[in-house]
């Protein structure tokens, strides 16, 4: 199985975490405010799916909880602060 949370392979220069399409939709859909339930409707997923993808992106970006999963994945640009809905940058997409 393959993971969907990854260091970049360029990581050791630019340090940015490689995310794979399905991780980031559930990044941004957490970051639009969408409940465990209705993100995995929406995108076709179970909702232990969606709590897998969610665990990694918080042990990813070292956060004890969503909420600050979200705070740190701004701060580090991940998610852009000028757009709605969020969505995370392509450069953090493999």
């Amino acid at each position: 199985m393959t993971s969907s949370v990854r260091e970049h392979p360029s990581a050791g220069r630019a340090g940015r975490p490689a995310l794979s399409p399905l991780a980031a939709d559930v990044l941004a859909g957490i970051a639009a405010g969408y409940s465990t339930g209705s993100l995995a409707g929406r995108l076709v997923l179970s909702v232990r799916g969606v709590e897998y993808h969610c665990s990694r992106l918080m042990r990813l970006l070292k956060a004890a909880n969503r909420a600050e999963m979200i705070a740190r994945a701004y701060t580090a640009g991940i998610l852009s602060a000028d757009e709605w809905p969020p969505r995370v940058g392509e450069e953090f997409i493999h």
